[in-house]
């Protein structure tokens, strides 16, 4: 199977965009809920329960929007490193950074603006927190994602391309020219490490 994905940075030398949030929707930080209430969430078929809990029970954070007890869109992110399953492999992220990952919008909510509003709170959030950049993946054909993510200010800087022959993972990248950014490092299943 081959996958391609795109790589996109926010660094705070810009300012965080805003966007009206749609009326009747509520922001909510998940890490901030009690527990009874986050079981008291319907996720619908976005995501499990037992996934949401064990990400929580393991220091990952989320920011969703919500009707009521209805989940219509949510953004994990994480400070430490946290498996890319396209490429098999866990992105570590460095001291002063955060990834940004599996963001879903119910159907009936998409076209809404709900995922480059969830983007920018994120944004703001990780603002407070002085750290310096925010990283964000997508494959390829996910054109929705991608217009999302360039809307909430976000900007290309690598592609991957990663071809899985049977559970061994091939990848390929360009040179990354932004100075920046640095080295990226991705973690194999061991201790051996392969960075971009």
């Amino acid at each position: 199977m081959v996958c391609k994905l795109y790589l996109y940075l926010f660094s705070f030398d810009q300012p965080v965009r805003n966007f009206d949030c749609p009326s009747g929707i509520e922001l909510s930080y998940l890490n901030t809920i009690n527990k009874t209430k986050i079981l008291s969430l319907d996720f619908a078929d976005l995501i499990s329960m037992e996934t949401v809990l064990k990400r929580l029970s393991e220091s990952e954070e989320c920011y969703l929007a919500r009707q009521q007890n209805q989940v219509l869109s949510y953004c994990w992110f994480s400070t430490q490193a946290v498996y890319v399953k396209e490429i098999g492999k866990y992105f570590q992220i460095r001291k002063g950074e955060i990834y940004l990952y599996d963001a879903a919008t119910r159907k009936d909510w998409r076209g809404h603006g709900l995922y480059p509003l969830l983007l920018t709170e994120i944004l703001r959030m990780v603002a407070r927190r002085n750290l310096r950049k925010v990283y964000i993946f997508t494959d390829s054909m996910n054109i929705a994602s991608q217009k999302g993510i360039k809307k909430a200010g976000f900007r290309h800087f690598q592609t991957i391309t990663s071809i899985n022959l049977f559970g061994q993972y091939l990848l390929w990248h360009g040179k990354i020219k932004e100075k920046d950014i640095g080295k990226l490092t991705f973690l194999k299943t061991g201790n051996s490490r392969v960075s971009c």
